[in-house]
């Protein structure tokens, strides 16, 4: 199956950076890097994204996901492909943006055009960046259509963030 890396684009940073180019002031990065992920419900994408850094960025990233709407449970098929590659979320819990408005980021990552749009100004932020992904809950089709759309929103999740590890681990040894 080829991976999709998904298009960085920089929502409200203040770097003259080309478009998918990651950007760290030196003076704004904490150790370890927190990051941030945001979506509609923090159900489904932002979780997967949280679980996927934790697992691929090992102690180097912070890792954290939030929503826009109310807290809602994770979504079955969710915890079901994060388990398929050996990564167990089903003790996750869904929280709100709200949850972390005293909280400082390096990176908040928005995962949907809703966020990107409704998303506070992070200007206290060092960087925010949107990865565009389809809803896999809203898929349409029988279990296995569903089952597959939500594989297919990890493995692009999964591609995005090695790479974007790599563009970090990059630019901070510069």
């Amino acid at each position: 199956m080829e991976h999709v890396v998904l298009p960085q684009t920089r929502v409200n940073s203040a770097s003259l950076a080309l478009p998918g180019q990651v950007h760290l002031e030196e003076s704004a990065v904490h150790t370890p890097i927190r990051v941030l992920f945001l979506s509609d419900s923090n159900s489904v994408r932002s979780q997967m994204a949280e679980a996927l850094l934790r697992s691929l960025g090992g102690d180097r990233y912070e890792s954290h996901s939030a929503g826009l709407d109310e807290p809602a449970p994770l979504h079955p098929l969710a915890v079901q492909a994060m388990g398929e590659v050996g990564l167990d979320i089903s003790a996750q819990r869904s929280k709100h943006l709200n949850d972390y408005l005293d909280t400082q980021f390096d990176y908040v990552i928005t995962l949907c055009d809703r966020a990107r749009v409704a998303c506070p100004d992070f200007a206290r932020d060092n960087e925010t960046l949107h990865w565009h992904l389809d809803d896999p809950a809203n898929a349409p089709g029988g279990d296995a259509d569903k089952l597959a759309a939500f594989r297919r929103v990890r493995d692009e999740l999964r591609a995005s963030l090695e790479s974007w590890i790599t563009s970090t681990r990059a630019s901070q040894t510069r």
